[in-house]
């Protein structure tokens, strides 16, 4: 069973992480072509996107795979509903797009906008057949596709960064992204919607949505925001060294703590009668996501401008040091992410809102009071908003399960002092090494690093893999 589990979080996550990867070999190429201006556009872009891609699926996938039996007519009626929020949403961004583009005076923004109001459509398309296939564990299936989509995405952008068309490449990307998925969910899924005229009433689903979308909208807004207040008051050059900085952050929570979720909710949701196996779950989750994110994010900030300079070019050095001012907050905030579907599983989504609220409130504050200072003064902020929101985040989900809060804390503790060794020993060896042998030298460390924490853990660790086993 145990290797069941390994090979469903093996195949999301070396799907994501070969995404994200792509995305990373995709950036020294499209560095060279496109200026930093090209990349705040597009952030300002995606800020508004992204809401309508949240709204796209609405929660009502997971509220359909948290269902004991599969009802025809049910996944039929929340198919056709999506296909019509889709639709609204393309349409209410092109209506959107030049008032976005007067407000932060970049008239180039309003069109990128309008090319990915398709995507909110295709995902909202895919949002159902995608449901079928994670709850009947199709998670190879799944992975195999998002490969499929990275490298059509991947082609796509770098083909057009050469050929000169700026940010344009990186819309593309996304719409590529989205329409190979989507057609190979529809195609693959076996999912056929029944007759629109057969659909049900879809209270119970709307119920559960409404939480999880409100929960889904507060976390966007906690990236997005502060992309937008940067934006307004320093404009689209700072912008594109923070959202650099962004795209590789996020490579923790897109390339494991968000397929992890994926899985750990079907576990979780198994679970539901009982609160302590739930919560005993959520934290061997903890320590296992700790280890494998934390350590990397602590050598990268250590080791930052070296590497940002080789890989992307001089002139996205300052974004480095933005890394290294969010990365500790990011990591630990990945590490524990996966409290979400917890929350989901007991269905105390009423609780997972609340929590999200007061997260939200307290980063833009922070943000706000940091805004002044410049960028790299909000991703000191965003950090010291994650470490100071781990003790209310885990009395949240302690009224939701028994939570041993100690044994939380240890389970994070660890990786954490493993990623403050790495961090002294990322900056030794920037003292006394330059160029690719600082970053072969810090690929070499973290691996010793891993595999002698790995034995000397080894108990913990399998007492981990074996809950997800049972």
């Amino acid at each position: 069973m145990a290797r069941h589990f390994l090979v469903n979080l093996g195949s999301l996550s070396g799907s994501q992480v070969f995404i994200t990867l792509s995305q990373l070999l995709v950036l020294p190429i499209v560095a060279r072509y496109l200026d930093v201006a090209a990349f705040g556009d597009v952030a300002l872009a995606m800020t508004v996107t992204v809401f309508a891609q949240l709204l796209s699926d609405a929660g009502l996938g997971r509220s359909l795979i948290r269902k004991n039996s599969f009802d025809a007519a049910e996944w039929s009626s929340v198919f056709w509903f999506l296909c019509l929020i889709g639709f609204g949403l393309g349409v209410a961004l092109m209506l959107i797009a030049p008032l976005w583009a007067g407000l932060f005076d970049r008239p180039s923004v309003g069109p990128l906008i309008m090319a990915l109001a398709m995507v909110p459509f295709l995902q909202s398309l895919s949002a159902v057949p995608t449901a079928v296939m994670e709850r009947s564990k199709r998670f190879p299936v799944l992975a195999t596709l998002r490969i499929v989509a990275a490298i059509a995405g991947f082609v796509i952008v770098v083909s057009l960064a050469m050929l000169g068309a700026g940010a344009w490449s990186l819309i593309a990307q996304q719409i590529t992204l989205a329409l190979v998925q989507c057609l190979g969910a529809v195609l693959l899924s076996g999912f056929r919607p029944l007759s629109p005229r057969k659909r049900l009433p879809l209270g119970d689903h709307i119920g559960f949505a409404r939480n999880v979308l409100g929960v889904s909208l507060l976390m966007t807004a906690q990236r997005q925001i502060p992309m937008m207040m940067i934006g307004y008051a320093h404009g689209s050059a700072p912008l594109g060294q923070y959202s650099m900085s962004q795209r590789i952050q996020n490579l923790p929570l897109q390339g494991l703590a968000a397929p992890f979720a994926r899985i750990a909710f079907v576990h979780m949701s198994a679970a539901q009668r009982d609160s302590a196996r739930v919560a005993d779950i959520y934290v061997r989750g903890v320590l296992l996501l700790g280890f494998v994110i934390i350590p990397p994010m602590a050598l990268l900030a250590a080791i930052g401008e070296t590497a940002f300079a080789l890989l992307l070019s001089d002139t996205w050095i300052p974004a480095a040091m933005i890394f290294a001012l969010a990365a500790p907050g990011i990591a630990i905030e990945a590490s524990i992410s996966h409290a979400g579907v917890l929350f989901q599983s007991m269905n105390q989504t009423g609780l997972q809102l609340r929590m999200g609220v007061e997260r939200t409130l307290l980063r833009l504050i922070l943000v706000a009071i940091a805004l002044p200072f410049g960028v790299t003064a909000v991703a000191a902020a965003l950090s010291v908003a994650a470490l100071l929101f781990i003790p209310r985040q885990w009395q949240h989900v302690g009224r939701a399960v028994t939570l041993d809060l100690k044994a939380a804390y240890a389970a994070l503790a660890t990786p954490v002092a493993i990623g403050l060794l790495l961090w002294l020993a990322g900056r030794g060896l920037t003292a006394v090494t330059s160029g690719w042998a600082t970053l072969v030298w810090a690929a070499l460390l973290l691996l010793a690093v891993w595999a002698v924490a790995a034995v000397l853990l080894r108990q913990r660790l399998r007492d981990a893999l074996a809950v997800f086993g049972r």
